[in-house]
């Protein structure tokens, strides 16, 4: 497991634990929400892992298109999950995964593609060699 995905998931086992060990009187309910890949607009410029990755489209670092897959979610969803998990009782010590749809990193690569290269853009379309993830 890499170390990015390492610390989500410690971070979130050290939430659980912190709230289980409270005495009652002191616990308070949480949530989580988990995010796969996250795209969309954003309001800072960038150095997140979501942005990075889209950048290797941009910058040139990326001259294959890897033949694996993932999850990927828009970031107005995820607000939106976390505006609802305050609303709603029912989510109260609950996790959710925030994920909208299963695509390969071709299928990125190509919407970017048509979407950028008039821009001036030079999206990888080649997929590199090997075995799918």
């Amino acid at each position: 497991m890499g170390g990015y995905v390492k610390s989500k998931t410690l971070a979130e086992k050290a939430a659980w634990d912190f709230q289980k060990g409270l005495p009652d009187d002191k616990k308070f309910e949480i949530v989580t929400i988990n995010p796969c890949l996250v795209e969309g607009p954003t309001l800072i410029p960038g150095g997140f892992t979501s942005a990075n990755m889209l950048l290797r489209f941009f910058n040139g670092s990326m001259t294959e298109v890897s033949r694996s897959f993932c999850g990927i979610v828009d970031v107005r969803d995820v607000s939106k999950m976390h505006l609802e998990a305050i609303r709603r009782a029912d989510a109260a010590n609950q996790r959710f995964i925030a994920y909208a749809e299963r695509i390969t990193m071709m299928q990125w690569a190509t919407w970017l593609h048509e979407e950028f290269v008039a821009k001036g853009y030079n999206i990888p379309t080649k997929e590199a060699g090997g075995v799918a993830e």
